[in-house]
């Protein structure tokens, strides 16, 4: 097998067809952070992001994106804003972790929602982590019919406090898509403000993460596209949530809430008008993301498992 290591976002038309191919045909390849796309966002936003591609008879049958920490070592490309990771390859293809680091020029990769199911890293595996889904593939009405049947009531506490939110705030408006960037820098400060009141590390005070986020939300395609949605209550953003989505998975992956409506559950009603939506253009599983959460629970109706360690030679 030949390896060859691309630095940054330099991709060819014809090597994004044949990643997109690749992900098509592999189980669990379907993640927007698997796609192309979020690979060459990342890269073009920070330094040191790599990509091995994988070569068998002169056919590429692998990707494996990667971001330098330091010399030989490496990290997920996007890290801790990346919720799902993997090597992109053919099923066909034998690859073991220590040609593809020897090939990568690596001593060492660290992962962090590498996806369990890719069996070459299970020896180097230190914890498994629970990541809940909701499967949308028979339609959002007959999700929220199972859900119920299921005992979950959330979806009717939502209907209920979405009455009473436009009845104290106005009328409600819903956007799916939301291309306007003031709207999204306006959801990164409520997130920022989130994160200093929790008194967890801002990640919007990384220049290249916001960059990011631009970059992403700039991005409309059928394969890939960021997805910027607000709930606005009489002309306020009571809610917003940015994610991404590829042509079949949506994400969940940084929702805020404005907390003068905290007493309204605006975040749950954003999400419940998000599967709705969802489910009507075509997506199959939205993604919760990794951990343990109770109104993850409430949602979801299905999991995958993910795992976080150190890949070593």
């Amino acid at each position: 097998m030949k390896i060859t290591v691309l630095d940054g976002p330099g991709l060819g038309a014809g090597e994004i067809a044949r990643w997109r191919e690749i992900q098509a045909a592999g189980e669990g390849f379907a993640s927007p952070y698997l796609c192309p796309e979020f690979h060459a966002a990342v890269a073009a936003s920070r330094p040191g992001v790599r990509l091995a591609i994988m070569e068998e008879a002169g056919r590429i049958e692998g990707f494996f994106p990667y971001q330098i920490v330091n010399s030989g070592v490496a990290e997920a490309v996007g890290d801790k804003v990346s919720d799902c990771h993997a090597v992109i390859a053919t099923h066909d293809l034998a690859w073991t972790v220590e040609t593809l680091l020897h090939g990568a020029g690596l001593q060492a990769w660290h992962y962090r929602h590498v996806i369990a199911s890719q069996s070459q890293f299970e020896p180097f595996h230190t914890e498994h982590l629970r990541s809940p889904l909701v499967d949308l593939s028979d339609g959002f009405d007959a999700y929220a019919v199972a859900r119920e049947r299921g005992g979950s009531r959330v979806l009717g506490k939502i209907a209920v406090m979405r009455e009473k939110l436009e009845r104290a705030a106005g009328p409600l408006r819903y956007e799916a898509q939301c291309s306007d960037p003031a709207t999204l820098h306006a959801l990164l400060r409520c997130k920022s403000r989130q994160y200093q009141r929790t008194g967890q590390p801002d990640r919007f005070s990384i220049p290249w993460v916001v960059a990011l986020m631009e970059r992403l939300h700039a991005a409309r395609d059928a394969q890939f596209a960021g997805m910027l949605s607000v709930l606005w209550a009489g002309g306020r953003m009571a809610a917003a949530h940015f994610g991404m989505r590829s042509a079949t998975i949506w994400n969940y992956w940084f929702p805020c809430y404005e907390p003068t409506f905290a007493a309204f559950s605006p975040g749950l009603i954003l999400l419940g008008e998000i599967l709705r939506s969802a489910a009507a253009m075509g997506v199959r599983i939205f993604e919760m993301g990794a951990g343990i959460g109770h109104y993850k629970d409430r949602f979801a109706n299905s999991e995958r498992t993910l795992a976080r360690g150190i890949a070593t030679l």
